[in-house]
């Protein structure tokens, strides 16, 4: 008995001693509750919570009580035992006390070993003692090792940066709608946000453009306009799983552009009209409103023909002229659009458009200007009208709204022409009696028409001498000027006494805003006076001739009779009172009259345009040096070798450089001249991108101070009936030609104003240059020239010895290629000129496409920013000896001897 009740207490402090650590932590929790809920003792790996072992789990005194009182039970029942040596008891008792102090003592030192683990087990981490209790060669499938990265979503954007471009944009009812495009093929997809925002489940997928790239379009909200929008784009061709470049931050700025003219609500308040009887087929606008913009009755019109000003809904869709014609209620009108992007418009919106019959789409006509006219019916003035048009590159169709505004009409001819009753010879204009003798005055309004173009086509071919007028203009009212701002003319001339019609009118200066036009010169005396008209009536005076003339306010103009040298420059100054405060301009003006200066006929297979001021276009080379109105010509430099090139010189040390941009490329002279004639809708696009770059500070050093003023003051903005074309944009077209013309002009030399509308204008010294022609770069150090490049291409390799010791030392900066160039940094250093490779022109059918893209976009950038660049063919030339005629450039520009 003794010895059981030894074994029973052995196992019962064994068990007592042996509570696990949550069960520990269980009773810690529950020490205060009356009962205590079952639990479990094997808790999950993943589920157990940071525990610890209390000492009071197992009471230790109450433990050994219960040990000494069993061991007092043993005693007893062995002193009631029969049989037994009671020394042989005693030794057995001692014994089994000692052994049991000792078990005691190891199960105690136990216990708070376990107690000390316990409590050191509260500072882990839970999550990694989950981890510790997994299995180690056992990982989650979806959990990467965190230096392990997969190789394709590392490769996929290395070295690609995504640089977006706006290429169209819309407004509408609180929206503008953008189309960005990319500039890589791996961006397919995009997102509007944070590269941070966990959630990019609003993807954009991009929609592939011909030369593999994407454009992505979305809606913004209106109050965006001139803030910047961030943007992730992304890559989905590995699998499906989109992969997003965040790398850097992307943003596109949101165009500030003037919404759409909303459409007139139907009204739904107001009780339908019941005193008002059943409307006829011709409401009073008034009485029914329209529920659509196109449906509004239109007001009634006078027949005749008109001039109006019609305003856009988007910049790239520019009416840059609009003849309205009226006859019996019905309007219908002759819309020239700016650039030849266009193929089709259809009176709708684009889903109509699609869905319409192709014979209901009004293809365009060509002017002889070379832009594209458009016939179509006006339903309505100053209300919307919802036009489709239709991009030829692009093949989609865009909605843009057009408003005719009734302010601005101008009558400019009757449909019956009125005769003066006073005269017997001439006819009654009421002719509706007589059909035959309608028929017969058409006829003999025609002939007349005929015979006054036919006679003044012959006196234009021939040169000759107008026959002068007897309705003069008389010198405008003046005072002197004593401020000195212009000096005296010499009006003098040997044509005789009467009025003309300018041969030719030009002028420079301003911002372009404001057009100036010369529908008059008269002579009096033997002296010239010129009637010019601003486009503004805000025009205070003009100060010309030493003199301060006021204006004729009349017609919506400011106009000056001022005297004038024919055949000259003249330098005037005009006054606005547009801005906050009046505001000098200085302009430029070159009126041009036969007999003054006689010029032969112009190159019939190489014409120019009718007000160009050289007399060929830019069709091919030269043969023989062209006439350049107000210059001189002197000699050429012949070139036995080049065939990529032509040399001219002309009085006041001015070089003529035709560079032919065709021959020898997968161009046709065809295709690049309805190219240059016009900007189209993709060349607006590169704009905005780079409109961005010209407002920042760095333009400061390359835009004038007037430019700046006008600038900040949109109000200053002319009152013509039509927007006139930029000279950026005749820039851009000059580049974009079978020929570039390239004048090189002294600093101090005098031009023709208006000639920068012919030809790209270089003015010396040039003292930074970019060059990114290998063949250049050699023949600039040929010639000691290396400290005139400021910066050279980075793609640019074997470069002499002094370019390339300049890239090590740090003196000359090695950018961008001319397809990645950073224009800004250009705009800081100062650039004033940009030499380029031949590879900017396409050389097989292939890359006919994306070259002329290239171009154009290029062309677009640097116009803007005012910097020339030639394109050097010297690579494109059969052998050394035409290589080393194109140094005749470089010592042209450099003034080398």
């Amino acid at each position: 008995m003794k010895r059981n009740s030894t074994r029973f207490l052995a196992l019962f402090l064994t068990a007592a001693m042996s509570v696990t650590p949550a069960v520990a932590a269980f009773g810690e929790n529950q020490e205060n509750s009356d009962q205590i809920p079952a639990i479990s003792l094997a808790p999950q790996p993943s589920e157990m919570p940071e525990i610890s072992v209390s000492p009071t789990a197992v009471p230790e005194k109450e433990a050994l009580n219960n040990a000494e009182t069993d061991k007092k039970e043993a005693v007893n029942e062995s002193k009631d035992s029969e049989g037994e040596d009671p020394q042989k008891k005693d030794s057995q008792e001692k014994e089994s006390e000692k052994k049991d102090t000792e078990k005691k003592d190891t199960e105690k030192k136990d216990t708070e070993k376990k107690d000390t683990e316990s409590k050191d087990s509260e500072k882990k981490d839970p999550e990694k003692e989950d981890t510790e209790k997994k299995d180690p060669e056992e990982k989650d499938p979806e959990e990467k090792d965190p230096e392990e990265k997969d190789p394709e979503e590392e490769d996929i954007f290395k070295d690609k940066e995504f640089r977006p471009s706006i290429t169209d944009y819309t407004a509408a009812e609180g929206k503008i709608t953008l189309v960005v495009k990319g500039n890589d093929s791996v961006f397919d997809r995009l997102y509007v946000g944070k590269k941070e925002d966990a959630d990019k489940s609003k993807v954009i997928t991009g929609t592939a453009d011909t030369d593999g790239t994407y454009r992505f379009t979305f809606d913004v909200p209106a109050e965006m306009k001139n803030q910047a929008l961030s943007v992730v784009p992304g890559n989905s061709n590995n699998g499906g799983e989109i992969k997003w470049y965040t790398a850097k931050d992307c943003t596109i700025t949101v165009p500030d552009v003037v919404p759409a003219p909303t459409s007139i609500p139907q009204p739904t308040d107001s009780p339908q009209p019941t005193a008002i009887p059943e409307p006829t087929a011709i409401p009073e606008p008034t009485q029914i409103p329209s529920p659509t913009p196109t449906q509004t009755p239109a007001p009634a019109i006078p027949n005749g023909v008109y001039k109006i000003n019609v305003t856009s809904s988007a910049f790239m869709f520019r009416v840059v002229d609009c003849q309205l014609t009226s006859k019996d209620g019905v309007m219908t009108a002759i819309l020239t659009l700016s650039g030849v992007g266009y193929d089709y418009l259809f009176m709708g919106t684009k889903e109509e458009a699609d869905q319409a019959d192709r014979s209901t789409w009004i293809p365009f006509t060509p002017n002889a200007a070379g832009k594209y006219t458009y016939p179509v019916p006006v339903s309505a003035l100053d209300t919307g009208i919802a036009v489709a048009g239709h991009s030829k590159s692009h093949n989609l169709w865009y909605d843009r709204i057009l408003t005719f505004n009734s302010g601005t009409l101008e009558k400019i001819a009757d449909l019956n022409v009125q005769e003066d009753p006073s005269n017997p010879d001439q006819e009654n204009k009421d002719n509706s009696s007589d059909p035959n003798k309608k028929k017969d005055d058409k006829k003999k309004n025609n002939k007349k028409d005929k015979n006054k173009k036919d006679k003044k086509d012959k006196n234009k071919k021939n040169n000759k001498v107008q026959t002068p007028g007897k309705d003069v203009d008389k010198e405008s009212k003046y005072e002197s000027d004593l401020s000195g701002g212009t000096s005296k003319v010499d009006s003098s001339t040997g044509l005789k006494d009467g009025s003309y019609v300018p041969d030719k009118f030009s002028w420079s200066g301003g911002t372009g805003k404001v057009q100036i036009s010369c529908s008059k010169v008269s002579i009096t005396g033997g002296q010239a006076y010129a009637t010019i008209t601003f486009s503004s009536d805000a025009y205070g005076y003009v100060k010309a001739n030493g003199n301060m003339y006021y204006p004729d306010h009349s017609g919506g103009g400011s106009t000056f009779v001022i005297p004038v040298a024919l055949n000259k420059n003249n330098s005037i100054i005009g006054m606005t009172t547009r801005m906050s405060v009046p505001h000098e301009i200085q302009y430029s003006i070159f009126v041009y009259l036969n007999g003054a200066d006689n010029k032969s006929d112009k190159d019939k297979e190489n014409p120019s345009s009718s007000d160009s001021m050289v007399s060929t276009g830019n069709k091919k080379l030269d043969d023989k040096a062209p006439e350049i109105t107000g210059l001189e010509y002197k000699d050429e430099t012949t070139l036995e070798h080049a065939k990529h090139l032509k040399v001219y010189h002309y009085e006041n040390d001015i070089t003529l450089l035709e560079v032919d941009m065709t021959t020898d490329t997968a161009r046709t002279k065809e295709s690049v001249q309805a190219e240059g004639e016009a900007n189209t809708e993709e060349t607006a696009a590169g704009n905005e991108e780079t409109a961005a770059v010209s407002e920042d500070e760095e333009t400061a050093a390359v835009t004038s101070d007037e430019e700046q003023s006008m600038a900040a003051a949109p109000e200053e903005e002319s009152g013509s009936s039509a927007p006139a074309e930029s000279t950026g944009d005749k820039i851009e077209q000059l580049y974009m030609g079978n020929v570039i013309k390239y004048l090189i002009v002294p600093e101090d030399a005098d031009v023709p104003a208006g000639l920068d509308k012919d030809v790209i204008l270089i003015r010396k010294p040039v003292e930074k240059t970019y060059v990114d022609s290998a063949n250049a770069a050699e023949a600039m150090d040929k010639l000691g020239l290396t400290d005139k490049i400021s910066m050279i291409g980075s793609d640019l390799t074997d470069l002499p010895e002094a370019l390339s010791s300049a890239v090590e030392a740090g003196t000359l900066e090695s950018t961008g290629t001319y397809t990645d160039l950073d224009y800004k940094t250009m705009l800081k250093s100062q650039c004033t000129l940009a030499i380029l490779p031949s590879d900017i022109l396409p050389k097989t059918e292939e890359d006919l496409d994306a070259k002329t893209e290239e171009l154009r976009s290029t062309a677009q950038r640097f116009a803007l920013l005012e910097i020339p660049f030639i394109v050097d063919r010297s690579s494109d030339e059969e052998n050394d000896e035409a290589v080393a005629e194109w140094e005749e450039v470089y010592k042209t520009i450099f003034d080398v001897k």
